[in-house]
């Protein structure tokens, strides 16, 4: 998953502009699927690790979809805010 994240993170700083958030174009994307089967890896390593040191599974899965949640509200603001600052934008 990193190996297709990376150059689309690369190209959002990159294009860290006014011009390119306003072109709204997709930047880079990722397989379907691919970040399931990254949690699943992720929440299996820890599970070993919280296993081996504490003992028992670790619920982070519950605690990353809150967190993806709260992510998720946040851009979904962002973008309502970037598309009402757009429409009383006087300029093309």
């Amino acid at each position: 998953l990193y190996r297709d994240v990376k150059p689309v993170r690369s190209k959002v700083l990159a294009h860290n502009d006014r011009d390119t958030a306003l072109a709204d174009v997709s930047l880079g994307a990722f397989p379907s699927g691919k970040d399931e089967m990254y949690f699943d890896d992720l929440q299996r390593f820890v599970n070993l690790v919280h296993e081996k040191s504490i003992g028992g599974p670790y619920p982070f899965h519950e605690f990353a979809k809150a967190d993806a949640r709260l992510v998720i509200d946040d851009l979904l603001r962002a973008t309502h805010l970037h598309d009402e600052l757009a429409e009383s934008d006087p300029t093309p």
